[in-house]
């Protein structure tokens, strides 16, 4: 969802999956003030229960949370492009102390309706179309 990021991550040998690795693992509740992250948990757990009642005809433990799973990798993908001025500017170590120690204090509500409103979008633009996660010379 943002190439210049993507571009400078790999210019500067940044590999997150560290970080989003931790960000899915704690649900984020490292990175993002309380309230935020029982706002996201709730836009979780709602979208889990809409996706699992989409699929009432599945056996429940081929379903998994597909609707959980989905919306929150979107949401880490949308919540690095929220800095990606920020992390474009920074050399392999500065990325990499930013993103242990991201400025989210001031995060409120409304950067997160933002967030999970384009997580949104993105899940359902992209969630059944799994080659859009393909290198591109795979495709």
């Amino acid at each position: 969802i943002d190439s210049p990021l993507a571009v400078h991550f790999e210019q500067e040998n940044t590999d997150i999956s560290n970080t989003a690795f931790r960000w899915i693992t704690c649900l984020m509740v490292r990175d993002i003030p309380m309230a935020c992250c029982i706002r996201l948990w709730d836009t979780l757990i709602a979208e889990s229960a809409q996706a699992g009642g989409q699929q009432m005809g599945a056996l429940a433990s081929d379903c998994g949370s597909p609707g959980f799973e989905a919306l929150l990798v979107y949401f880490c993908a949308c919540f690095t492009a929220y800095f990606s001025a920020r992390l474009q500017a920074l050399d392999f170590e500065g990325i990499t102390f930013f993103l242990q120690s991201i400025p989210t204090d001031g995060f409120g509500e409304s950067e997160m309706d933002v967030l999970l409103s384009e997580a949104y979008i993105l899940k359902s633009m992209f969630q059944q179309a799994p080659r859009h996660l393909a290198a591109p010379e795979a495709r």
